[in-house]
């Protein structure tokens, strides 16, 4: 479903680059010129290739200093489950002290790690020792509403949070492979309303993952709720801002200003996990440019998720959540092929061996690229 941009992103919006299809075509071209040798590492490329025409380098330093921006926040319906999945907070601590896979495998890939609180339903009070660990509050209230009864949040609120999330984006570095992760308790029914609110699909609800702690009874219950949600919902869902605040998360809002923000600063990103992953189906439904800057980290999203202009999946261990742990399993993946090539590129390459024809290349307007 094709809707117009918000009119507080038209700034924004504006401000989007094209990919670079020189720093694209070179970086092919050198793939291509050691394919024969590594043609097991092929499935890899054309994620490199993506970072390289999003960043405007062909060497691919944003793979030297991937960034991980983790969103939480609770979701408003979890009250209907008390006893359901790891509090919210929990994940965040485990993820400031260290003890979290994500934040262990965040250092071995030399990613840094920032933390947004967006609406945890408890007080926080963050400490960690490390110094690539860092955490910001954006929180507006503790949850957001419950979604079956009333509106997730105001459009103001919506608003504001989309805001707050480009401006988080401007504190990671430029041109930098960024993971984009979040969620929270409820995150995953949270995401299948606002996906179905998307595609105007009311009949066929899928949760694509079954939420911690929930039994069949409770995963049939939160069904229900999603339709009981889209009925109660169904005048505000006529256009981009009434969705995200009629059924939408406080982590959906602030990630999907933060992906506007990181493109905007040439970042290609990783999508890690459903909140992240519905936060980019919002945005391609009135900005499908915005696709091209994305990479689904993980392929157990479901083929509705990934919206049409996405590159093929990294990953394929199945560990899509709410921490970033695909991202980075994808990210080290990556860093490792290219790794293999760089080392290959400098012993066997021959000089001159990967120059590129710039006049062959065509812009996204079918203009040739002039040298």
């Amino acid at each position: 479903m094709g809707f117009a941009p918000p009119p507080i992103l038209d700034d924004a919006l504006a401000q989007l680059p094209e990919l670079s299809p020189i720093a694209r075509v070179r970086a092919r071209r050198r793939f291509d010129g050691l394919s024969a040798e590594l043609g097991v590492f092929a499935g890899f490329e054309t994620a490199l290739e993506l970072c390289a025409a999003v960043s405007g380098d062909e060497h691919l330093a944003c793979m030297d200093r991937p960034q991980t921006l983790c969103v939480l926040a609770d979701n408003g319906i979890a009250r209907r489950w008390p006893r359901a999945g790891k509090p919210t907070l929990d994940i965040l601590h485990a993820l400031m002290n260290g003890s979290s896979p994500a934040s262990q495998i965040a250092q071995s890939v030399g990613a840094r790690l920032t933390l947004a609180d967006a609406g945890i339903a408890a007080r926080v009070q963050p400490k960690s020792s490390r110094e690539d660990i860092t955490f910001t509050s954006l929180k507006l209230r503790r949850g957001t509403g419950d979604i079956s009864r009333n509106m997730a949040m105001s459009e103001d609120d919506a608003e504001d949070l989309l805001l707050a999330g480009i401006k988080l984006a401007q504190s990671l570095p430029e041109q930098s492979l960024v993971i984009m992760a979040g969620g929270g308790r409820a995150s995953e029914v949270s995401s299948a309303t606002l996906n179905a609110a998307l595609n105007g699909e009311h009949e066929d609800i899928e949760i694509p993952r079954r939420p911690e702690g929930f039994d069949d009874i409770a995963l049939g219950d939160a069904r229900r709720l999603i339709l009981a949600a889209l009925v109660q919902h169904q005048t505000g869902l006529g256009d981009p801002i009434g969705i995200l605040s009629s059924v939408g998360g406080f982590e959906h809002a602030v990630l999907a200003g933060a992906i506007i923000g990181c493109a905007i600063r040439r970042s290609p990103m990783m999508i890690d996990g459903y909140a992240a992953a519905a936060s980019a189906a919002w945005l391609v439904s009135f900005c499908p440019h915005i696709a091209a800057f994305l990479i689904p980290a993980d392929s157990s999203l479901p083929a509705p998720w990934l919206r049409v202009g996405l590159a093929p999946a990294v990953h394929s261990a199945g560990v899509s959540g709410c921490e970033g742990l695909a991202g980075m399993l994808a990210a080290s993946s990556l860093q490792h092929v290219l790794r293999v090539y760089r080392q290959v590129s400098v012993e066997d390459a021959e000089p001159g061996g990967f120059e590129v024809d710039l006049g062959s290349v065509e812009r996204k307007d079918g203009q040739k690229v002039a040298e």
